[in-house]
């Protein structure tokens, strides 16, 4: 999860600060830039030793500091060469967009001095990497004249992406109640030869927070909760009882209970592990904190999560490809996700499926569905079939700003941000090394969808939903 969030900030920074003035840090980290790659070039790989020994911080542990090594050397064999293309000034670091001269590959290069530490690193790692012919793809900033010239330049731009290897998996956008365009690119399967079709099946992650958001929802409207519940009162079985009474559903909802990450959160060695900050001061992301409303949901209605969601929130929405499966059962045009290995930070190698992901989906995320699934959901909500309009929109008020950027903000189950004059809802789910990267957004004003789902790693799908939402929302609604 934080590398995927580092990777959202990082072509956040580049986009908004493509030239800042160079900062205080007591040495020229421009210099120390070309320095950084003329040791990457070197023939020797004492130069690549050295400059980790001279210029990282002695805080880092050696482990990490061998990785930085490893990394350096990783780059000198795979590329070639590398040559520079640019050095911007993101805050106290530096990006390095570099070029290899072996591949057709371009990577981003992060270096980050030590706040107390002015003259010595505390960070080398290569943001992301790709090739050259994403960078032809452009969105038009200006309104289309037809829905065949909106659909052009989706088809173009994806076929670039898909050719370059830049993209894989399935991409639908929806104009109100009709599919504009529906297509896979890559491979399901790559060791099978499974092309990604429109019906191919792949987890989306966090997404899944949206159906539990729903679910909640749909129990406040029937009156078996209130927002203000704590956690004790409508889970009386919660293994701390003392940290049960001062949360609440509205604080589970919006990630500001101050639980942590684990999945297992009825268990009570996490339970009673402290807390990350006092309840509803503060905001962090936390799986923990909706496994727990999943519990809520299950003691409420009697049913298990998996039944209540297939009952009331997949069914009423005509989803009828979407389940928490576990690794052995038999899902039908399952896709893999693949992932790049840890030590090809260029991408020139071929990707290996992850099989990690072998735990059944749950109500912090982690179901199977098609991207025409996650559509309907969408129009769904929005029709009024799922929730009522007061709690939908209640779920739908942004609170608080994501700490990688501002300019988004998490309401209860989903992320809210603008674009144009038109409010953006939707979620995530993903991240670097998970071989998935998926990202569904749509404008509340029911007027265009976007569905992204990627069986590759970030950014694949975190780049390219922002820029459809941003062509779509300056493209008339006739």
């Amino acid at each position: 999860m934080n590398q995927f969030l580092l990777l959202i900030a990082a072509a956040t920074l580049i986009s908004s600060n493509p030239s800042l003035a160079q900062t205080e840090t007591g040495r020229d980290l421009d210099s120390l830039s070309r320095s950084l790659i003329a040791a990457i070039n070197s023939s020797d790989r004492s130069a690549r030793e050295s400059f980790v020994a001279e210029n990282l911080t002695s805080n880092v542990p050696a482990s990490e500091r061998s990785e930085t090594v490893a990394l350096l050397e990783d780059l000198h064999r795979d590329s070639g060469g590398l040559d520079i293309l640019r050095i911007e000034s993101p805050g106290r670091g530096r990006f390095i967009t570099v070029r290899a001269r072996r591949h057709p590959r371009l990577a981003l290069i992060n270096i980050s001095p030590v706040r107390n530490q002015p003259d010595k690193l505390g960070v080398i790692e290569v943001l992301k990497s790709w090739n050259p012919k994403s960078d032809s793809v452009k969105w038009s900033n200006t309104p289309l004249a037809t829905d065949r010239s909106t659909l052009d330049m989706i088809e173009r731009n994806l076929k670039t992406l898909g050719d370059a290897g830049s993209f894989s998996g399935v991409v639908l956008v929806g104009k109100g109640d009709k599919v504009l365009f529906e297509r896979g690119y890559g491979w399901a399967n790559l060791e099978d030869s499974v092309p990604n079709t429109p019906s191919s099946r792949i987890t989306i992650a966090s997404i899944g927070k949206m159906f539990t958001a729903t679910a909640i929802g749909q129990l406040i409207a029937a009156g078996k909760l209130r927002f203000d519940d704590t956690l004790g009162k409508v889970l009386p079985d919660y293994p701390n009882s003392a940290r049960a009474g001062s949360i609440t559903i509205r604080q589970l909802l919006g990630h500001t209970a101050g639980l942590g990450d684990q999945f297992n959160a009825m268990a009570p060695a996490v339970a009673n592990r402290p807390l990350l900050f006092p309840p509803g001061t503060r905001w962090s992301y936390s799986n923990e904190g909706y496994v727990v409303l999943g519990a809520i949901i299950e003691k409420v209605s009697g049913q298990s999560y998996d039944d209540y969601v297939r009952a009331h929130v997949f069914g009423p929405a005509g989803m009828t490809r979407t389940g928490n499966f576990t690794a052995d059962d038999i899902v039908p045009h399952r896709a893999v996700g693949y992932r790049h290995r840890t030590d090809d930070p260029l991408g020139v190698r071929p990707p290996y499926g992850n099989r990690t992901f072998t735990g059944k989906g749950s109500a912090a995320g982690g179901a199977y569905t098609t991207a025409h699934d996650l559509w309907l959901f969408s129009r769904a909500l929005i029709a009024g079939r799922l929730l009522p309009a007061a709690i939908r929109d209640t779920l739908w008020t942004g609170r608080s700003p994501l700490p990688w950027d501002q300019n988004q903000k998490y309401g209860y189950g989903v992320i809210v941000s603008t674009a144009g004059n038109r409010t953006v809802v939707g979620h995530g789910g993903g991240g670097s090394g998970t071989g998935i990267d998926n990202e569904l957004r749509f404008f509340s004003d029911g007027s265009y969808t976007v569905v992204v789902l990627a069986n590759i790693d970030p950014p694949a799908a975190s780049d390219l939903a922002p820029a459809l939402i941003k062509f779509l929302s300056v493209q008339p609604v006739r």
